[in-house]
């Protein structure tokens, strides 16, 4: 749920020329622990990557997501604890996490986010 809001979020952002959006705070800021920094880079990737596109191709992913995870956002999932998406020792996301950031990604992807013009894109 995080990753798509903070897609949709940072698309509305990137297509209505802003220059800054509010941070990711996952169930609202409520629990300790509970962001990762891997949504802070999808926020940034999915910005960049939607510089340049039509408002209304922005409004058609909007629509498409934004039904998804709607019904949950007076009551968030709290989701895991970052110690749960991440190996503290080495600080890279669990397979899990990252399986989940791919996959979210992706369905960006096909509903038309060009993360081909990003460099390095992976």
């Amino acid at each position: 749920m995080i990753l798509r809001e903070v897609g949709v979020s940072a698309i509305n952002c990137a297509v209505d020329g802003s220059s800054w959006m509010i941070g990711i705070r996952s169930g609202g800021g409520r629990y300790t622990n509970h962001s990762t920094g891997l949504e802070g880079k999808f926020a940034a990737e999915v910005c960049k990557a939607s510089v340049g596109m039509k408002r209304a191709d922005a409004n058609d992913i909007a629509k498409r997501l934004i039904p998804e995870y709607e019904d949950e956002l007076v009551r968030p999932p709290r989701g895991k604890p970052f110690q749960e998406c991440f190996d503290i020792r080495t600080l890279s996301p669990s397979k899990e996490w990252l399986d989940i950031y791919h996959k979210v990604k992706k369905e960006f992807m096909d509903l038309g986010v060009p993360f081909s013009n990003l460099k390095g894109a992976s």
